[in-house]
C-alpha cells in the first residue's frame, strides 16, 4: 500500500481494527495511511483502494511502546468494563513514532454517539424545545462521569419520554436508532446466504437453512423461529459472572451490554423498558438488510421489565 501511494502520504500509518471473526479465527483489519485531500489514487491491482474521510469522534484512549500492546489492550479493556463504558465502533491503531516503536489505541465511545442520535429522533418527533426538556443535563456527560450517574440521568430522560411522547410506536422509533451500528460486512454476508438459498421466503425451509448458518456462524446471536417470526437475543456480556450469579438483579446486570442499564438495575433504579427499544435498532439492520425491505421488529422480552434475557421479534412479511 505504502509502495503504490508514497506520493500522496502526510504521516504514519495505522489500522482500523473492525473485529475478530470467531468462526474462522480470522481479524477483519484495515490497513491505512493519511493522504492530502485532492489525492487521486488509482492504479491496477489488487488489493483494491479505498480513499475516505473518517468521521472524528470522542474516544478512550491510550499510547505506549508497541510490544506492550497486547497487554495494555486487556487493562484497557478491563477499565471500560469496571467502568461501564460503552465502545461504538471500529478500534483504531496508530503508529505515532516508527523509529520508537510506540502505538496509540483509540477506542471510540458510544456514549457521544448515542446522545446525539436521541437528540436528532427527538427533533424530528417532537421538536427542539422538548427535546431540550427531555435531554436536560446531557451536556454534563462524559466517558468519565460515574456510571450511576449516566444511569440516574438515562431513568430520569426515559421517563421524561414516556411522558412526553404518549404513541409507543413513536418513543420506539425514536430510541431504536440509537443502536450501534450492525456491522455491513456482516449484513452483507448473511445475505449473500439468503440469496444462495434462493432469496425467498416462500419455502421455510430456506429460512431454516439461512438460520443454521446465521448459528454457526456465532456472530449473529441467538435464533430461533416460531412460524413467520423469528426471534433474536443475544448471549450474555460476562458469561462467567451471569452462569455464577443467584442474585436475580446480578443476572440480569451480567446479561445486558449497555453500562448504563447494568448501574440502573444493580442500583436498584427504575429505568423504564422503553430504553431497550435501542436493542431493537440491532436486529432491524440486520434483517432489513437481508430481506430488502422495511420490517416490524418488536421488543418481546426485556431485562428491565424483570426478564431474564432481551428478546426482539422479527416479523417476516407473508413473501419476500
Amino acid at each position: 500500500l505504502r509502495a503504490r501511494i508514497e506520493p500522496h502520504i502526510t504521516g504514519p500509518g495505522w489500522c482500523l481494527y473492525h473485529r475478530l471473526d470467531r468462526a474462522s479465527g480470522q481479524h477483519d483489519l484495515e490497513v491505512c495511511f493519511p493522504v492530502v485531500e485532492s489525492a487521486e489514487i488509482t492504479g491496477p491491482g489488487d488489493p483494491a483502494i479505498t480513499q475516505w474521510i473518517l468521521p472524528g469522534v470522542d474516544v478512550l484512549c491510550l499510547a505506549g511502546p508497541a510490544a506492550e500492546m497486547r497487554q495494555r489492550w486487556g487493562e484497557m479493556w478491563t477499565y471500560s468494563v469496571e467502568q461501564r463504558i460503552t465502545w461504538a465502533d471500529t478500534v483504531l491503531y496508530r503508529e505515532l513514532h516508527p523509529d520508537a516503536g510506540t502505538l496509540e489505541i483509540q477506542a471510540p465511545l458510544h456514549m457521544p454517539v448515542w446522545l446525539e442520535r436521541l437528540a436528532e429522533g427527538l427533533d424530528q418527533q417532537v421538536g427542539p424545545d422538548a427535546r431540550r426538556a427531555i435531554m436536560a443535563g446531557s451536556a454534563g456527560l462524559y466517558a468519565d462521569t460515574p456510571a450511576i450517574e449516566r444511569a440516574t440521568w438515562a431513568t430520569a430522560t426515559i421517563a421524561r419520554l414516556n411522558e412526553a411522547v404518549p404513541d409507543e410506536s413513536a418513543r420506539k422509533q425514536i430510541v431504536s436508532r440509537c443502536a450501534h451500528i450492525f456491522p455491513p460486512e456482516r449484513i452483507e454476508k448473511a445475505r449473500g446466504w439468503y440469496e444462495e438459498l434462493g432469496g425467498t421466503l416462500d419455502d421455510l425451509g430456506n429460512l431454516d437453512a439461512l438460520l443454521e448458518r446465521m448459528k454457526s456462524d456465532g456472530y449473529y446471536g441467538v435464533l430461533e423461529r416460531d412460524g413467520r417470526v423469528i426471534y433474536s437475543s443475544k448471549r450474555p456480556f460476562r458469561p462467567d459472572e451471569h452462569a455464577a450469579a443467584t442474585d436475580p438483579a446480578e443476572k440480569r446486570a451480567a446479561y445486558c451490554y449497555c453500562g448504563m442499564v447494568q448501574a440502573a438495575i444493580l442500583s436498584g433504579q427504575d429505568l423504564s423498558a422503553t430504553f431497550c427499544y435501542c436493542g431493537t435498532g440491532w436486529p432491524t439492520q440486520l434483517w432489513e438488510g437481508i430481506l430488502g425491505q422495511p420490517l416490524r421488529v418488536e421488543l418481546d422480552e426485556s431485562i428491565l421489565r424483570g426478564d431474564d434475557r432481551c428478546r426482539f421479534a422479527i416479523h417476516l412479511p407473508e413473501q419476500v
